[in-house]
This record gives C-alpha cells, sequence and structure tokens, in this order.
C-alpha cells in the first residue's frame, strides 16, 4: 500500500513538472507503474490426486522507455518484474523479470525491425504435478528486413531462440533454435494482399541422448489485410515437415509432415466492441519428446462501457499430439475480466478464469479456477 501511495504522488509529481515545463511529445519518455495483484488458485499443484488452495500476492513494476518522436523511427526498452508471495506455499515465493527492446526503422519503401527478449522465470513450466517451481531462462532474438516494391513487398526475417532449465531434472529439455523465413506479398486490392511464406529451421538440444534433434520446414500460402472497415483477416495454410535425427548414424533419421495452418480474425461489430478468432495447427517444442502437433482454437470479445470501464471474455480448446507415442493431451478454458480506469493513473482489474486439462497419463490432468483483483498506479 505505501508503494502504491508513492507511485501515484510520483505520478502526480511528473504530470505537474511536465505541465510546468510545457513540453510536448518529447524524444525520450519514459514511464511505469506498479501494479498489486490478490489472487485465488485452488490448484496451486495443477493435480487432480492432490488438489491444494492458496492466496498469493504478486507486485508487478513495469518500465518503459521510448526514443523517437514518430511512429517511423524508434527505440523501446520495457521491463517487467513478478514478485510472487504464497500464503501457504511459502516454498514458491519468486521473483520474475521479463525485459525486451524493440528496434524500429521505416522509409515509404524499407522497414527494418529488430527485438530481443529475456524472461527468468520461477513457475511450474507447464509441468503438472510439480511439487516445487523450476528456475528457467529463455532468450529470444529476432530481426526482420521489409521491401516495398508498390504492388509487390518481400519480407526477410530470421530468429533465435535459447531455453536453459536450471534443474538436474529436466535440463535435457535445453535447447536452442533457429528460424529464418521469407515471405512475398502481393496486392489484390487496395486493402487486402496474397501473401506466400517459407519458412526452415533446427532446435537442437543440450541432452540428446533423451531428445533428438530435429530439422523443420513450412510452405504456406494465404491472405492478409483488410476484408471491410471494421474486419481485419490473416490467414495462411500449408504443410510442414519435421525431420528428426538421433545424431547417432545408426537409427534412420524420422520424417514427418502435415498440414499447417494459422488463422487471425478481427471483427469489430462497434467502436466500443472487439472480436478476436485465432486458430493454429503447427509444430512447437515438447519437454516430452521433442516436439508435438498442436490445435488451438482461441476466441475473445472486449467490449468498451463508457470511458473508463471495459468487460471481456475469452475461451480457448487445445490439443497436444506428441511425436512419439503417450502423453498426448488436450484441455479447454473460458475467462472473464473487467477493468475500470478511475483516474489517468489509477486502473483496477478483476479477472477469472477456469480451466481443465486431460491426458493419456494421468498425472497430467488437472482442472483448475482462479481469480484475481488488481490495482495498478501509473505514472
Amino acid at each position: 500500500m505505501i508503494a502504491l501511495l508513492a507511485a501515484a504522488l510520483l505520478a502526480q509529481a511528473k504530470d505537474d513538472y511536465e505541465d510546468h515545463l510545457g513540453l510536448g511529445a518529447p524524444s525520450v519518455r519514459v514511464t511505469g507503474s506498479l501494479t498489486t495483484e490478490l489472487w485465488y488458485d485452488d490448484n496451486i499443484l495443477l493435480s487432480r490426486r492432490d488438489e491444494q488452495n492458496d492466496f498469493i500476492t504478486i507486485l508487478v513494476p513495469e518500465l518503459h522507455v521510448h526514443f523517437g518522436q514518430d511512429d517511423d523511427s524508434y527505440l523501446k526498452i520495457d521491463y517487467r518484474g513478478r514478485d510472487r508471495h504464497y500464503t501457504d506455499f511459502s516454498r514458491f515465493n519468486g521473483m520474475e523479470h521479463y525485459a525486451d527492446g524493440t528496434f524500429h526503422y521505416a522509409t515509404d519503401m524499407f522497414r527494418i525491425d529488430i527485438w530481443n527478449g529475456y524472461q527468468s522465470r520461477n513457475d511450474a513450466f507447464s509441468v503438472p504435478g510439480q511439487t516445487r517451481r523450476l528456475d528457467w531462462l529463455q532468450n529470444d532474438t529476432s530481426a526482420t528486413f521489409a521491401v516495398d516494391l508498390g504492388s509487390f513487398a518481400f519480407e526477410l526475417s530470421g530468429d533465435m531462440r535459447r531455453l536453459e532449465l536450471f534443474d538436474s531434472a529436466f535440463s535435457h529439455f535445453d535447447h536452442r533454435r533457429w528460424r529464418g523465413a521469407l515471405l512475398a506479398a502481393y496486392d489484390v486490392s487496395e486493402r487486402l494482399q496474397a501473401i506466400a511464406e517459407y519458412a526452415l529451421g533446427v532446435t537442437t538440444y543440450d541432452d540428446e541422448g533423451l531428445i533428438d534433434d530435429f530439422e523443420f520446414s513450412t510452405a504456406a500460402g494465404g491472405v492478409r489485410g483488410a476484408l471491410s472497415d471494421d474486419l481485419d483477416l490473416t490467414l495462411k495454410a500449408g504443410f510442414f515437415r519435421v525431420v528428426t535425427d538421433d545424431g547417432s548414424g545408426v537409427v534412420a533419421t524420422k520424417n514427418d509432415s502435415a498440414f499447417y495452418a494459422a488463422l487471425a480474425l478481427v471483427w469489430r461489430p462497434s467502436e466500443d466492441g472487439t472480436l478476436r478468432l485465432e486458430y493454429q495447427h503447427r509444430p512447437i517444442e515438447s519437454i516430452y519428446t521433442g516436439w508435438a502437433l498442436v490445435q488451438r482454437v482461441e476466441a475473445s470479445y472486449a467490449h468498451r462501457v463508457g470511458a473508463r470501464v471495459t468487460v471481456s471474455a475469452g475461451g480457448w480448446f487445445e490439443t497436444a499430439k506428441e511425436s512419439v507415442g503417450g502423453e498426448d493431451r488436450s484441455g479447454y478454458g473460458a475467462n472473464a475480466g473487467l477493468e475500470v480506469q478511475a483516474t489517468r493513473h489509477l486502473a483496477f482489474t478483476f479477472w477469472g478464469e477456469w480451466r481443465t486439462k486431460d491426458s493419456d497419463d494421468h498425472t497430467f490432468e488437472y482442472d483448475n479456477l482462479r481469480a484475481l483483483a488488481g490495482v495498478t498506479v501509473g505514472w
């Protein structure tokens, strides 16, 4: 409470100082916030056989630094922390750090985007039934170069990921991933583009004795843009191929291929409402077998009530099929939220979610209800 009060006083002092100087749009902008969240979780261990509930207090400081006066050239640096305090499960207490930086430069013909994201986390790492939290680190870097030639446009991109788990029981999942992609787009109308994309990459695991390295590639085509003033669409469909190699030279490589699809639909039925629909069918890294085929459908709706209140609701369904039998799983959930922007610097958030997971292995099954009430002071 003292921290929130101090943040509120700082926010007001910042406004008074800028008003006194008559500042317009500065070339360097620094903003931040402090959020206090009170959570209730009815299944901390994510287990159907040992359900334990707890209350958690989480402090979330944020800091954002923006260099640049326009949208064509800027550099952004963002930081967010999560300091968790459990009422009963104090051994789960911990601090997490999230930081990323974005560089953007664009002209009428060219665009360059460079991004780096850093996560230092302490959580269950999506492994149900854990009686402890895992420390892990993830670092992602991506770069995109785009050129617009009028009716034609091209994008060349690449990204790298390094993930490391500081736990001997799960260190076999430590891995590196490299990916490159080329996308071509053609204007079929003023607001809609036809696109074709080819991507390839490789994921290598530090401990090849338990999980095999694999190469992957996707070839897809589709459309992106606006179908109307209130309807945006991105659709890609094609095929992916995964080649798995244990590196021994004895066991033959394994080739798998399947349908690949990604859909994102955004509909604004009114000035105050936005409906989002997403669908994905793609391979992902898996802690159990190296990679898994995931299908996920997600829908959400947000509606602004007046100038200060936003209500939202959503739901999702997901299946994951492992590349090597066993541990196949499915899940679904629903959530609802309420946000109240009381003043320029003070906001309240209320949110709740129910979710369930089923699996071929009962140790991965759970039902979970969680809810939060939070207050944010920004400056």
